[in-house]
């Protein structure tokens, strides 16, 4: 029998005396809608196009409602669709707030595009991440063409896209990219090596120094 998402007694915060008396203490909100009223958020399955369109929707959405205060993204996932990732990946970059992602488990195929489109400084990997750099499967895209040839040309469209927006993101040229990937072994990489290849920024072994960038973010709005 599945668990389900945890539930959490929530007490709600009233402007004045008279919505007081008419308001509920308290109540019981779903685990994932406190995290992310937080802006914390979280894709710890295989990316879909309804679950990329959510998290746009929530990028956008608590942007609007406050483009200063920073989002904190965890990430554990085998990868997924490449448009609905390519069109995250623009999200994050269109929102004028900082946005930590933070890999935690497998950051595989597009999952790890994903990791390495955080703000700079604050792409952050846990100790014991995977990594894999992977020739992007097309064909996990919706296909509307009428031929082989516009097949594979929208197949080399993509992925070279893909290697694209990868090496904006490292640093890695795109010779060194293709090297990579296409070399007789899968490209895994540890957390150190990620940190290396400039996928992330830091490998952080303790829960604390976490805590610290969101007190400190805190501290600064608070400033402003």
């Amino acid at each position: 029998m599945p668990i389900g998402v945890p539930q959490i007694l929530f007490s709600f915060e009233v402007d004045n005396e008279e919505d007081a008396e008419e308001a509920v203490d308290a109540d019981w909100i779903d685990l994932y809608d406190i995290l992310s009223k937080e802006r914390i958020l979280l894709l710890c399955s295989e990316l879909s196009d309804e679950m990329s369109n959510q998290l746009i929707g929530l990028f956008v959405y608590f942007n609007a409602e406050n483009p200063y205060k920073e989002f904190f993204f965890y990430i554990n996932s085998y990868g997924g669709v490449i448009i609905g990732a390519i069109a995250l990946f623009d999200a994050i970059n269109y929102v004028s707030s900082d946005v930590s992602t933070i890999a935690v488990g497998n950051a595989f195929n597009m999952a790890s595009l994903i990791v390495s489109t955080g703000t700079q400084g604050k792409r952050i990997s846990l100790p014991h991440a995977r990594f894999l750099i992977h020739e992007p499967d097309a064909g996990s895209t919706p296909i509307y063409i009428t031929s082989a040839v516009d097949e594979t040309k929208r197949i080399l469209r993509v992925t070279d896209l893909v290697f694209r927006l990868y090496c904006e993101r490292t640093g890695q040229s795109f010779e060194r990219l293709e090297k990579d990937i296409y070399g007789d072994e899968k490209f895994y990489m540890s957390a150190e090596e990620a940190q290396k290849y400039n996928l992330v920024d830091l490998v952080v072994k303790e829960e604390n120094i976490i805590n610290e960038m969101i007190t400190d973010h805190e501290m600064q709005q608070n400033i402003n």
